[in-house]
């Protein structure tokens, strides 16, 4: 099956964030967060296998692939701050509910996502993302801790092993 890849670009608080697209406009969107090296380039293959049954939808963040890279001064360089930047991509591209998909570096950025705007969500996230021994405590420990910003930590007592 021959797959249209459509690459974008969308101005999200100053930056222009490029993105590629494949699948029908009106299919479930799953979002795919990317990895650290790397950009949205890594989902080609994935586009290719699932644009039949999705609108997939892969940004590159701020200061990776062919996103603009705001200095520093001007962007602070934080899951936080890629995760709210990604939620109000995904609302500028005129997307209210997707499904995720994270790897790596896609972890944090994609569960504060989910967090922050839980009905977003048309499923929870199944793929494990970097980080993923505490990211996947963290259902025992409570959201509650991850809300407050409080780090797990061994001296506090926490299981952050990587053994399950």
């Amino acid at each position: 099956m021959s797959v249209h890849t459509r690459y974008r670009t969308a101005v999200v608080d100053g930056p222009s964030i490029f993105y590629r697209e494949a699948g029908p406009p009106d299919a479930p969107v799953l979002l795919l967060l990317h990895g650290f090296p790397s950009s949205s380039r890594m989902f080609e293959p994935l586009l290719a296998r699932l644009a039949d049954r999705f609108r997939l939808i892969a940004p590159d963040y701020p200061g990776f692939g062919h996103s603009d890279a705001p200095a520093p001064s001007d962007l602070r360089y934080t899951f936080d701050r890629i995760a709210e930047v990604m939620s109000r991509f995904a609302a500028t591209v005129g997307v209210d509910r997707y499904l995720l998909y994270v790897q790596d570096y896609g972890g944090p950025v994609g569960f504060r996502m989910a967090l922050a705007e839980p009905a977003r969500l048309t499923r929870h996230p199944r793929r494990r993302g970097g980080l993923a021994g505490p990211w996947l405590r963290v259902r025992r420990l409570g959201v509650r801790r991850l809300r407050d910003r409080r780090p797990l930590s061994p001296s506090r007592g926490h299981n952050v092993s990587r053994e399950s």
